[in-house]
């Protein structure tokens, strides 16, 4: 296996369980001395590429900083009996799987792409807040249910993230998000597809 490839790989390892974070778990994960360089210079070195080689890794999977960064936020923002992911490596795993075929509500069924091509959040104050990214959802809300976890975590657009709330059942959303569906096929001048999955699950 050439040395890039190979780089790549690992770095795609290295990055998920954050060795190349913080120095000390570089040094405690990685059987590397890196004693006067930096963690970059350090995998460099280790794998003989060159830094234009790392920069387009880097560039290739910046995915997985911001999903880190999601991770990071959601975690922080609640108590530890309310987030059920083990870790950063199964979170960017359920994300992968909600996003195969792209960055979809599932409540309404309207593509991240399609909003942020039609500025719709730059209507309200928080535009520049939300509504830029698709919104990781806890679809059960009830006391004791509302967790962030793999099987309760779905991903939704800002506008059916903010009008579910924590007050509404998908059942009792789901008329609400036929109406968003319809507003986004005629803003969008195209047919949305309803999504099926989370009405059959919750």
């Amino acid at each position: 296996m050439c040395n890039v490839k190979k780089a790549e790989q690992c770095y795609v390892e290295y990055k998920l369980n954050g060795w190349l974070d913080l120095r000390k778990e570089y040094m405690a994960n990685v059987d590397q001395n890196i004693e006067n360089k930096t963690i970059e210079q350090a995998f460099i070195e280790k794998f003989n590429i060159l830094v234009t080689d790392l920069e387009k890794i880097k560039e290739k999977h910046a995915d997985i900083q911001e999903l880190r960064n999601k991770f990071n936020s959601k975690k922080n923002s609640v108590s530890d009996c309310e987030f059920e992911f083990k870790d950063f490596k199964e979170f960017y795993k359920w994300y992968k799987r909600e996003t195969k075929r792209g960055e979809i509500c599932c409540y309404c069924g309207v593509k991240q792409k399609d909003i942020q091509k039609s500025n719709i959040n730059l209507r309200s104050k928080r535009g520049e807040k939300r509504g830029n990214s698709i919104e990781i959802e806890r679809i059960d809300t009830r006391i004791g249910k509302n967790i962030y976890s793999p099987r309760n975590c779905r991903l939704a657009c800002y506008v059916c993230n903010n009008a579910k709330s924590d007050l509404l059942t998908v059942k009792e959303f789901k008329p609400i998000a036929e109406g968003i569906n319809k507003m986004w096929s005629k803003l969008f001048k195209k047919e949305i597809s309803m999504p099926k999955e989370v009405y059959r699950t919750f």
